[in-house]
């Protein structure tokens, strides 16, 4: 009986120590592109079909004060791979270079950063990347892929590692089909595990709602809202297929899924007969790559996990993205890198409500290098407050600028200013800063801080780094470097 005993204290110890739930929980992330607050059915749009997304929410926990790292696609997605604010990875701009503009390049998600697929694998997992990558290829000459999904933590890559911008794009080209592509490949994923019995992190980072924006011909012309609306609903149908592939493999109950987006919707995208081809923050100010203004950083995050936790749950506390690479890495016993700091905290306390407030007190909120606005949430009542250093230099009468906003261009403010972000989420009425000394001054001293904890590394965004480089450019069925799909041909 005594020896019983040990063996089950051990295997106790064992638990806590290794993998909480005791036994080793897959995870998919659904990460949509560029899709605003206001896009989705759950967060209060009522003229798109997102019944997917939305039973994910009825399903799980939606989180209503969910924040990018940064306003853009890049920064945004290395620091919700990676856990850390992305100036401590050196992937911020200091001039027009916001996000990573060309495959032939050296800018990428540096390879001495640890991602959660990496962390993954360390514990046993099959890990796959599923679509658009948009964190490099190469670092030093063609070829050596150093920035490459398969090089940062991934077995298995399909898609394109930019982005689906305009210049590659046309009526009737192979990126009508791409969503459909994805979605496949997704579930052969799936379906391939359902044979090997490895946990397994599945991303599946889609395109839709970047631009280009082209849909499949079954879903072209039957939104209330042109081919953005078209696009919403397509990549909701995408998001039903992979969680009916989960049942229909026998995952749906030990699988956690994450749905959410990179950043706000982009207020100034527009098509060439002036159609709108972005979306909706809802009512929060501003949008994509507008630096620190809720449109551009609120973004959906549910989080759904049958029998973990709880269902049709909403918590209004201020949480970020890259939260996600400590809550993903805790619960599945995987170990946190050591000697470097990690910025995002485990939300599974908040999510399976053993805690009521968020684990930050503080959130800090970046355009390029620059710290334009800084969140804080006390220990006691219901308040969130945030004060702003730098504004978007928008067009007279508007909250949008030309096409996108540049950092080096936002308005220093002589005096900063103060918002409540529970009673006032569009930051429309900033207080009175006398009246508030001592948040301002809280605040202040621990932007000092954090400042303080940035150490230097080398910048990726620079225009060198940047430069379009035709010695790096990959290239199939040279001199026309045109390029059919191998794996889907038909």
């Amino acid at each position: 009986m005594e020896i019983l005993i040990a063996l089950l204290a051990l295997s106790a110890i064992t638990n806590i120590q290794g993998n909480p739930l005791g036994f080793k929980p897959n995870i998919v992330i659904l990460l949509a592109d560029d899709l605003g607050y206001g896009d989705v059915g759950c967060y209060g749009n009522t003229t798109l079909r997102t019944p997917n997304i939305d039973a994910l929410a009825q399903d799980g926990v939606k989180l209503t004060h969910h924040l990018a790292a940064e306003s853009v696609c890049s920064p945004s997605r290395a620091a919700m791979l990676t856990g850390r604010y992305p100036i401590r990875a050196g992937l911020v701009a200091t001039n027009r270079l916001r996000v990573n503009m060309f495959i032939a390049n050296y800018v990428g998600l540096p390879d001495n950063e640890t991602t959660i697929a990496e962390l993954a694998k360390t514990v046993g997992y099959k890990t796959a990347l599923i679509g658009k990558w948009h964190l490099g290829l190469s670092k030093e000459h063609y070829g050596d892929n150093k920035f490459h999904p398969m090089n940062q933590g991934f077995d298995y890559y399909y898609g394109h590692i930019l982005t689906n911008m305009k210049d590659f794009s046309r009526e009737g080209d192979r990126l009508e089909t791409l969503h459909d592509r994805y979605t496949k490949e997704g579930v052969q994923f799936l379906e391939e595990r359902s044979k090997d019995n490895n946990p397994f992190l599945l991303m599946m980072s889609y395109d839709h709602t970047h631009t280009a924006i082209r849909t499949s011909e079954r879903f072209r012309g039957k939104s209330k809202h042109g081919r953005y609306g078209d696009a919403v609903e397509e990549l909701d149908d995408g998001i039903g297929e992979i969680m009916t592939a989960l049942d229909r493999f026998g995952f749906g109950r030990n699988t956690l899924v994450y749905m959410t987006s990179d950043n706000g919707a982009h207020l100034e995208e527009s098509g060439v007969n002036g159609e709108v081809d972005g979306g909706s923050n809802g009512i929060f100010k501003g949008g994509k790559a507008h630096g620190a203004v809720d449109g551009g950083i609120r973004i959906p995050g549910i989080f759904r996990f049958p029998t973990v936790l709880p269902s049709n749950i909403v918590i209004d506390e201020p949480t970020m993205q890259l939260d996600t690479f400590t809550t993903f890495a805790n619960l599945i016993g995987a170990e946190l890198p050591k000697n470097v700091q990690i910025d995002g905290k485990d939300l599974m306390p908040l999510l399976k409500r053993k805690r009521s407030q968020t684990p930050h007190q503080f959130f800090y909120h970046y355009c390029g290098d620059i710290l334009q606005a800084a969140r804080y949430r006390p220990k006691s009542g219901n308040k969130v407050w945030k004060l702003v250093y730098e504004t978007p230099d928008y067009l007279p009468g508007q909250n949008r600028c030309t096409f996108a906003c540049m950092c080096f261009q936002s308005i220093k403010l002589e005096e900063p200013l103060l918002y409540e972000m529970v009673s006032d989420p569009g930051e429309e009425n900033p207080v009175n800063l006398k009246d508030h000394m001592k948040i301002v001054q809280i605040i202040q001293e621990a932007v000092k801080k954090h400042k303080e904890s940035i150490q230097p590394v080398p910048l990726m965004m620079t225009w060198y780094k940047g430069l379009w480089r035709p010695n790096m450019q990959p290239c199939c069925n040279f001199p026309y470097c045109n390029c059919k799909d191998p794996v889907h041909q038909s």
